[in-house]
């Protein structure tokens, strides 16, 4: 599965062979930058287990609060 927004992507699959080869081809057509396994995206924190995901977003809430 691969979600863009803009500039920003998160690619998942059950293989990592697949999320590499995706990457590989990307890189063909346009500068990439791998930034990792994911833990924020649009303040969102991200937690993963070898079943699912776990999406937060406790940080995002406390930093509306600071602001306010």
């Amino acid at each position: 599965m691969l979600s863009l927004y803009v500039d920003d992507m998160i690619i998942t699959s059950d293989g990592f062979d697949g999320i590499e080869s995706l990457k590989i081809a990307l890189s063909h057509c346009f500068t990439i930058k791998d930034f990792g396994v994911l833990h924020y995206f649009f303040g969102i924190k991200v937690v993963s287990s070898s079943k699912d995901y776990l999406l937060s977003q406790s940080k995002y809430i406390a930093d509306l609060f600071e602001r306010a």
